[in-house]
């Protein structure tokens, strides 16, 4: 069924694409699954957790949702206001 796909997609060999096919995925199954929390990777772990962390608790979604009232409040007007909230995003 394979090779019949293959060949329809124009591999010029489509039994030794298969066979290869075969192979890789022999090979992917015998590596086995490694562990995401391994010494290696604490610490791209650690910098990923920090930046969300940090994302989160520094409240700038917070400014930024705001930042359009924040400015009309200052004294710019409703366009001017929406255009410093977009610059400042």
């Amino acid at each position: 069924m394979a090779e019949t796909v293959l060949a329809r997609f124009g591999h010029e060999s489509p039994l030794r694409e298969v066979n290869e096919i075969e192979q890789s995925l022999k090979a992917e199954r015998s590596e086995g699954q490694q562990r995401l929390f391994q010494p290696r990777y604490a610490k791209p772990l650690l910098l990923a957790a920090m930046i969300a962390a940090f994302n989160q608790l520094d409240g700038i979604n917070a400014v930024i949702y705001y930042t359009a009232d924040i400015f009309r409040m200052a004294g710019a007007d409703k366009t001017s206001a929406l255009m410093q909230s977009v610059i400042v995003a």
